[in-house]
């Protein structure tokens, strides 16, 4: 009753902490579900970005806003469990739920998603007192291990959360998740590319894209 309680307590924790990234120190993206549904005067040529983005709406809908809301109904799988137990009862369940032999290490993959995520917001956000919505290119700190520690440190997060609320459905979700965020991340990729050049090129050569 004791581990269970601290694993719910645990849980609310972490998603107050997703919320306070989100909300206290939000990091745009050019690749956003919200980015990709307007066009961008400012790009040109005959980009990945700028082809995505000129896609029909019913494709951008079916190809980009709905496997967004899948994700993220998945990503929330564990806050609700958390707050209504009886949900996993309706979850196809794998492996031990509530040993501490998922328990344990889910708890430390979970906190060091955190961690990674939050440190890696906050230099976008304070470094040499840049404004994130500036779009700086930043290789300094975390980012001189890999160039998107935010979203490794979301990777760690989910999969923590995984091992505290084992299911067939997160386990699955966690695949669409890592394939959405991919292809975000490519298109990531060819806008800065386009902005910085030959300093991103360099960017690329000498950092590893997630570890």
């Amino acid at each position: 009753m004791i581990v269970e309680l601290f694993v719910r307590f645990f849980t609310l924790v972490i998603y107050l902490s997703l919320l306070y990234e989100l909300v206290g120190i939000p990091v745009p993206s050019i690749a956003s579900t919200y980015q990709l549904f307007f066009t961008d005067d400012e790009l040109n040529g005959d980009s990945l970005l700028l082809r995505v983005r000129r896609w029909p709406m019913v494709l951008k809908l079916v190809g980009l806003l709905l496997p967004t809301a899948a994700v993220v109904l998945i990503y929330l799988l564990p806050l609700l469990q958390a707050v209504w137990p009886r949900l996993s009862d309706g979850l196809h369940g794998v492996g031990p739920a509530g040993s501490l032999v998922l328990i344990v290490p889910g708890c430390l993959l979970a906190a060091l998603g955190r961690f990674v995520g939050l440190s890696a917001a906050w230099r976008l956000h304070h470094d040499d007192g840049l404004a994130a919505n500036q779009f700086d290119l930043q290789t300094r700190g975390l980012f001189a291990l890999s160039r998107n520690p935010i979203l490794l440190g979301m990777y760690f997060t989910f999969v923590g959360l995984w091992l505290l609320y084992p299911s067939l459905e997160m386990g699955l979700g966690f695949l669409l998740f890592l394939a959405n965020m991919h292809f975000r991340v490519l298109l990531e990729e060819d806008f800065l590319r386009w902005r910085f050049g030959r300093r991103y090129e360099q960017f690329l050569a000498a950092t590893r894209r997630y570890l």
